[in-house]
């Protein structure tokens, strides 16, 4: 029987079976979840699952509707009579970078390079949050072998819910991956896309479709929980969903090879388009996910003891080794970026309360921000402190007033500075960038001239920096003033937003939309599409801080003052069609 050629790499139930493998990676699991200091979820998936669908509706890539297959069929059709390069789309951008000096202008090469680095950090956030989802959907199916049956229906929901999810962040990695193959593509000239098209740079590209989709049910449980008691049921129930297996891999594959070759057709594929045909993507990787899921559940049942306690003990932790994300062994880039997936853990949603920046400061908070190891930035106008992602100080330090709102990229943190009077009808600010190491040393001052009545915030997007700040009250409009990666102006964007007292305090660019907190009698806050048109103006308080956290969700800051001290506090929110944005519940 198949499963017998795995069988002779494993010691006897007699010696039960722990490889060095399997204990190195328990240790490191046990570190990173240290790192991360994060609960079980176990008994708990319902608010898990509302956590990252919020999470994953926050930081969408893709928000349209998911469009009616029909309506696109006929295009759909005429474009599979394409070619199938036998690859992944993103394979071309790859190869076209290594191959820049043959393929490419210098010019070409320039702006590829660029494209390539202002997508990366939002094509890399997904993949890794694609895996830990898979992570947590795995740690399900592992807990299954061992519930009651009066247990097991409610366990299937939450394993459907946790697809579900799974698959929707799919969809928006790989929209996110469309993008810049789109945007890649478009670089190049009609002559350089019929060429690629047709096939003569195919010589250039390192060939894969990805995984086969091959079972290995058998192998992964064999892996984890040693030779079966029961050897005979559990060769036979193996090579019987292997033969199953076999219809789930071909739709998957065929499904698979549709969208290789409707991606390669970049220029003519809109996003509705692929939203479309993701219907039947997603329908073939989830019957492909789930049967993963069943032989877990089948073999293990068919094949052990389940009463015995060393069985039930390595049951239960590779429930807990799913939730690494990854199958082979914790990669560096999950521990250098643990903080990354903090919020990814998904522990309660009633969990998320307020996030306290401890200490207290002579002036109060203008903004904060968020490293990529979860260390938080607040500025004090006059004072700014680095903390721990749960809020204990690491360090801080004096500086000129005013300091305002601020953001953290390519381990740098940027600060809006106003030396000069804010909001003066003739405009006598003196406004600069102040920039500083994670450290808080400071590295350079950038002048921003063009911000004449005072830089209050900033935030970043695809390499360029954004500016806000003050506002004369005869003024009917806000302003946001663009720069480069070196601080040469651009232009001015205007935003129709009617006066807002004193300007925009704080501003955030997270989900594809900015975010604007603004002073008043009420607070309110304005929101916008990337090119700046209005969106919504909304009575909301964000006025004190408003941040992505690294995972894409966001968080508002407060910043009561008492006593001639001030606090800062951080809260997590989520979008909502009336107010624009709101607290979770245990966050006010």
């Amino acid at each position: 029987m198949r499963w017998q050629q795995h069988s002779m790499l494993l010691s006897t139930r007699s010696q039960p079976h722990v490889s060095r493998s399997l204990v190195m990676r328990s240790l490191v699991l046990i570190l990173l979840l240290a790192l991360l200091s994060v609960p079980s979820t176990k008994g708990n998936d319902r608010q898990a699952i509302l956590v990252a669908r919020t999470h994953v509706e926050t930081s969408a890539v893709y928000r349209g509707s998911k469009p009616d297959f029909g309506k696109f069929e006929s295009r759909i059709n005429r474009l599979l009579d394409g070619r199938d390069a036998e690859t992944k789309t993103m394979s071309f951008v790859h190869a076209i970078r290594r191959q820049s000096g043959k393929l490419l202008t210098p010019n070409q090469a320039d702006r590829l390079n660029a494209l390539l680095e202002n997508r990366q950090s939002v094509i890399k956030r997904l993949h890794d949050e694609r895996n830990v989802l898979r992570g947590f959907f795995f740690a399900k199916a592992w807990e299954m072998p061992l519930l009651e049956k009066a247990d097991r229906q409610a366990a299937m929901n939450e394993l459907h819910n946790w697809l579900a999810v799974w698959l929707e962040i799919t969809l928006h990695e790989r929209i996110a991956h469309h993008h810049l193959c789109r945007d890649a593509f478009a670089l190049l000239t009609p002559q350089q896309r019929d060429d690629l098209v047709r096939g003569d740079w195919d010589q250039y590209v390192r060939k894969s479709i990805g995984h086969k989709r091959a079972y290995f049910g058998d192998r992964v449980v064999i892996r984890a929980l040693g030779k079966p008691d029961r050897s005979v049921q559990f060769g036979k129930l193996s090579d019987a969903l292997a033969d199953e297996h076999v219809a789930v891999q071909r739709d998957l594959l065929s499904a698979e090879r549709r969208w290789r070759i409707l991606t390669l057709a970049s220029p003519s594929v809109s996003d509705e388009l692929l939203a479309a045909e993701w219907n039947r993507t997603a329908s073939a990787l989830g019957a492909f996910f789930m049967n993963q899921a069943g032989h877990i559940v089948r073999l293990t049942r068919a094949g052990y003891d389940l009463d015995d306690a060393d069985i039930r003990s390595r049951i239960a932790a590779q429930s807990d080794l799913a939730k690494e994300a990854l199958e082979e062994s914790v990669r560096v880039k999950l521990v250098a970026g643990a903080r990354l997936h903090a919020d990814l853990t998904f522990a309660s949603a009633s969990s998320h309360g307020p996030l306290q920046c401890e200490g207290d400061y002579r002036h109060h908070l203008q903004g904060v921000g968020i490293g990529g190891k979860g260390n938080i930035f607040w500025s004090f106008t006059t004072t700014l402190v680095k903390t721990d992602a749960g809020g204990s100080r690491l360090k801080q330090i004096e500086v000129p007033s005013h300091h305002g709102d601020l953001c953290v990229t390519s381990n740098r943190v940027y600060v809006a500075v106003n030396l000069g009077p804010f909001n003066h009808p003739e405009g006598k600010a003196d406004s600069w960038v102040y920039v500083y190491d994670l450290e808080l040393n400071i590295l350079g001052k950038h002048q921003t001239p063009q911000v004449i009545y005072g830089a209050g915030g900033m935030d970043h997007r695809d390499g360029r920096f954004y500016v806000i700040g003050g506002l004369p009250a005869s003024h009917d409009k806000n302003y946001v003033y663009e720069y480069d990666g070196k601080f040469a102006f651009v232009k001015r964007h205007d935003i129709p937003s009617g006066q807002t007292h004193l300007g925009i305090q704080t501003a955030a660019f997270i989900g594809n939309q900015w975010w604007f907190g603004c002073y008043g009698t009420p607070r309110v806050m304005l929101k916008t599409d990337a090119e700046f048109n209005l969106l919504g103006k909304y009575e909301f308080d964000c006025a004190y801080g408003i941040a992505a956290r690294p995972d894409g969700g966001m968080l508002v800051a407060t910043g009561p003052c008492q006593g001639g001290r001030c606090e800062g506090a951080l809260h997590h929110v989520v979008p909502n069609a009336k107010s624009g944005l709101r607290m979770l519940k245990g966050n006010r």
